[in-house]
């Protein structure tokens, strides 16, 4: 399956069996086998003395890893100790190539034991692996164990299409003290001038940041208010969520807090979040917080970023998966993960550099990687 070369990872390799198995599929391959433990890659060394292509990483792979492009990474038995799945399945994508392969092996079960705390069944694997941009996943083989009844190998590719969208954040990422400067301005154009449809998503409102960025009209859609609100170049808005209800503003103004709304957002500031999360209480209104670094943000449940790139680029006609996505806080990390590709921008908080799959210090720099190809 592996081919006879290219260059492969298996990731938490622990004692090496997968990644002696891989060595029998891809003899010319070079082989970076990555895990935590050093005396288990040390063991590694002494079954394979004579291995030049098998290079020993000791690192933890639910960080960022030094990684050259791999045409392939195997995750056998390792994913299962990872609770959040979704940031480490984007940096694996981040690793591979356009077309590359995950192959997966996992008890099938979501259920756990102290010993294989977060499994993950197949069913539950293909949602997630769609879910963070991987395609044609498919069931390799399924065989009973004594260990929570079964055990699977499954194969999924990140895309090999190009990318075609590109998809970023304003506030900390496109602009810095709420401006963007002309030579961003001239590098989006750039952009959109070889084919890329761009999208700006924002926690701001529309109003606001048609106010702060005259040059709105470079982008082919606007998703506002953290995904709530959407617009393209026909200039019809579209709200994918409800009003802010009356109730919890109400609350909000009883507890002393300040506030402004969207059409569907309720801006404050997490300084407020206990009062906030009384008021919500007491209205019984359906909102769930995010953060925006020191920013609080009120929205319907399931309304994020995410939600609202989706639909901005079904308008568009393009897949997430094509889509390059760049941001630097905690409201963008729902769109970054659908994106084919994911990037930190700048200031960005940790939790988003280790979600990424890459890191740029802007914008500019980004697009202009991009169009180096």
């Amino acid at each position: 399956m592996a081919g006879p070369g290219g260059e492969w990872a298996d990731l938490g390799s622990g004692a090496g069996a997968f990644t002696r198995a891989l060595r029998t599929l891809a003899p010319k391959a070079i082989i970076h086998s990555v895990d935590k433990d050093g005396a288990a890659l040390r063991r590694q060394r002494e079954l394979s003395p004579q291995d030049p292509h098998l290079i020993l990483v000791e690192a933890d792979f639910r960080r960022p890893l030094d990684l050259p492009p791999l045409d392939g990474a195997v995750m056998a038995n390792s994913l299962h100790f990872v609770r959040d799945k979704a940031a480490v399945l984007a940096l694996v994508r981040g690793y591979l190539r356009p077309g590359g392969r995950l192959i997966l092996v996992e008890y099938d079960a979501d259920r756990g034991n102290p010993w294989v705390p977060y499994p993950v069944s197949y069913p539950t694997w293909e949602s997630l692996a769609q879910a963070t941009s991987f395609e044609s996943t498919r069931l390799l083989h399924r065989v009973p164990s004594r260990h929570l009844g079964a055990i699977y190998s499954a194969l999924s590719f990140k895309p090999s299409s190009s990318p075609s969208a590109f998809a970023t954040d304003y506030d900390g990422t496109l602009a810095e003290a709420g401006r963007v400067d002309a030579r961003t301005v001239a590098a989006l154009r750039r952009l959109r001038a070889a084919g890329w449809k761009l999208v700006l998503v924002t926690g701001r409102n529309l109003d606001d940041v048609m106010r702060a960025f005259p040059e709105l009209a470079v982008f082919d859609s606007v998703v506002a208010e953290n995904g709530a609100v959407l617009t393209a170049g026909d200039g019809q808005v579209r709200l994918l969520g409800p009003p802010p209800p009356p109730a919890l503003m109400a609350a909000l103004q009883q507890r002393a807090v300040p506030y402004s709304t969207g059409r569907v957002i309720v801006h404050t500031l997490a300084a407020h979040a206990a009062r906030v999360t009384e008021a919500i209480a007491a209205s019984g209104a359906a909102v769930e917080p995010s953060l925006n670094k020191g920013a609080l943000m009120l929205l319907p449940p399931s309304v994020d970023k995410a939600l609202g790139l989706r639909a901005a680029l079904e308008t568009l006609g393009v897949d997430p998966a094509s889509a390059v996505g760049v941001g630097d806080a905690e409201n963008d990390l729902s769109f970054l993960r659908i994106c084919g590709r994911a990037y930190a921008c700048g200031e960005a908080l940790p939790e988003v550099r280790a979600a990424a799959g890459g890191y740029t210090p802007s914008v500019r720099r980004l697009i202009d990687d991009l169009l180096r190809g």
